[in-house]
């Protein structure tokens, strides 16, 4: 029987395949920002176990629209 690779995560596949870990690394350089971003992904939470859908909605575009903003921010410093 042959030996059987260790299939990579989806999440792995996915992160290789659009380079969102140099994204993500660039905005946890931003002083603050990984604090921020658990305060942020936390309303999302909140609004879920809620049951507030279009809370949690606004929630995460908010938090997308942040990370955006701090990211054309780094990449300009760069």
């Amino acid at each position: 029987m042959p030996a059987r690779k260790t299939p990579i995560s989806r999440r792995s596949r996915w992160r290789r395949g659009c380079g969102c870990s140099r994204f993500s690394r660039a905005q946890f350089r931003n002083l603050g920002r990984l604090a921020k971003s658990h305060v942020e992904h936390d309303r999302v939470v909140v609004a879920i176990l809620r049951g507030d859908r279009s809370g949690a909605a606004a929630a995460m575009r908010a938090h997308i629209e942040l990370v955006r903003d701090e990211y054309e921010i780094y990449a300009v410093s760069v």
